[in-house]
């Protein structure tokens, strides 16, 4: 099942993956990104649910990081450019009773490094397979904000 929410139009989604952008995406990225520095880490929120900070490295040598909370059939959370994982905790908090809720920090954005390669959607779209496969999630149901609605598409 695919679901989307864009608030963005295609063409602004289509103008940063451009060639030549990519030094724009990586700078915004690191310029958004938190900096915390725990490999491993729990984060809290008002219903006590934990959420777990996870890493796995890509193919092409880039540490990524997901948060993953709740039990039942895997629903994806894909953020938008310049957005992080960490920004959907109230709606992990409300859906990690009913399903098992992973959200992945994009390359170049949140606690994912910050390369300054792969920046393109079809790449995005590559890290979202080897997320899914590092996660050990099948069956699952994807949604994304904004750009990371055009990664699903591309996956």
């Amino acid at each position: 099942m695919l679901i989307t929410i864009s608030n963005y139009d295609a063409s602004f989604v289509t103008d940063v993956t451009q060639p030549g952008n990519h030094e724009m995406i990586a700078s915004c990225a690191r310029s958004t990104s938190m900096s915390l520095t725990s490999e491993a880490r729990s984060i809290s929120v008002a219903s006590n649910i934990k959420i777990a900070s996870k890493y796995f490295r890509t193919n092409d040598g880039v540490r990524l990081h997901y948060l993953e909370a709740g039990g039942g059939k895997p629903l994806v959370l894909v953020h938008g450019f310049s957005q992080t994982a960490e920004q959907f905790k109230f709606q992990i908090e409300g859906l990690a009773d009913r399903y098992r809720v992973i959200t992945l920090d994009l390359r170049g954005h949140g606690e994912s490094e910050k390369p300054n390669f792969g920046l393109k959607i079809h790449r995005l779209a590559e890290d979202l397979r080897e997320a899914l496969i590092a996660a050990k999630a099948n069956d699952v149901t994807l949604l994304g904000h904004s750009m990371g609605r055009s990664v699903i598409c591309a996956y």
